[in-house]
């Protein structure tokens, strides 16, 4: 699974989609999870909210044994499962219909988003 530029992956409902968007036309990059419906693209969760991408130059990819990364111009990786790091190269992506991302291995969930909330909260997300 590879993302880029204006590339987006959709929950199998069409409820939720994952991508890139940048914030008030600055140059950062972010990548994050909204309505499918919703022309804004307002996030409801967003993976690197503190570490935004440089540019517009955005990758999400599975690499490194199976770890969801991003990277930019700058190609200084950044892990999205949030250091938790999969030793395995048989993962993938997908983005539920409840809006969760999550990194499986073998059908296991190995990583989800829902376990790190950011500024919205969703039904089945993890406070504390």
């Amino acid at each position: 699974m590879t993302l880029q530029g204006d590339e987006t992956l959709i929950s199998a409902g069409g409820m939720f989609e994952l991508g890139f968007f940048t914030e008030h036309k600055l140059r950062f990059q972010y990548l994050g999870i909204w309505f499918k419906n919703d022309r804004n693209r307002k996030p409801v969760w967003v993976a690197n909210r503190g570490t935004p991408l440089l540019d517009f130059t955005g990758v999400l990819s599975i690499r490194y044994y199976g770890n969801l990364v991003m990277t930019d111009v700058t190609t200084i990786p950044n892990v999205v499962n949030n250091g938790e790091l999969v030793k395995s190269n048989e993962t993938s992506a997908e983005i539920l219909d409840s809006g969760n991302l999550v990194l499986l291995e073998a059908g296991k969930i190995i990583w989800q988003s829902f376990d790190y909330p950011t500024n919205t909260l969703l039904a089945g997300m993890k406070l504390g």
